[in-house]
């Protein structure tokens, strides 16, 4: 099964391919049934993105068909292949191995979720992965770059800027559950975030 796979399976045997390679409108057609604006407002990565920005970063990111047990990346390589996001199947997250010992196996992603997102705003040097992916099915994966995430935040800097409003919500978040029992803060769990949602258009 996925979860059982052996920490040597091999590495993707298939190049990504660009979606203007493959036709835009038949990977729409096909894998979000003609309409992709709502598989993105779906995924926490790119909810927050307007239609003309969802269009764009459709342009730009690679895909990569994946058998089951092939490695995405694995802990210490590095983070220039950015985020992997899974369109259809499932990919399992396991946690560094120690000597002598199996991966631990972290959680299971499937459709509409991503790994790497922190990995796209990392510097390439000094910084590794710190889990390894693994497909637990023969699966179909978006892959957005560090160079291509580059590129788009420089043709966007609204979507950038609704990126950093996501992130710190939550960030904000995350500081109320864990600190808010010793120190006092604002009660940001009963508060959405200040961002533009998703709206079709």
């Amino acid at each position: 099964g996925g979860n059982s796979s052996a920490p040597n399976s091999p590495r993707m045997g298939v190049n990504p391919l660009s979606p203007v390679s493959m036709g835009l409108s038949y990977l729409e057609r096909i894998h979000f049934n003609g309409d992709k604006y709502s598989f993105f407002a779906k995924t926490k990565f790119a909810g927050c993105l307007r239609e003309a920005e969802c269009d764009e970063l459709f342009k730009i990111v690679s895909w990569v068909q994946v058998k089951e047990g092939d490695v995405l990346f694995r802990a210490g390589d590095a983070t220039t292949d950015g985020l992997f996001l899974v369109v259809e199947g499932s990919v399992n997250v396991y946690g560094s191995a120690k000597d002598g010992e199996d991966e631990v196996f972290k959680y299971a992603m499937r459709s509409g979720e991503s790994v790497g997102d922190l990995d796209l705003v990392r510097s390439s040097e000094g910084h590794t992965r710190l889990v390894t992916a693994r497909a637990a099915q023969d699966s179909l994966i978006m892959q957005l770059t560090q160079d291509a995430w580059t590129r788009f935040c420089t043709l966007n800097p609204h979507a950038l800027l609704l990126f950093l409003r996501l992130a710190i919500g939550r960030l904000h978040r995350v500081a109320y559950f864990v600190l808010a029992d010793f120190i006092p803060l604002p009660d940001f769990a009963n508060v959405e975030p200040d961002i533009i949602l998703f709206t079709s258009r």
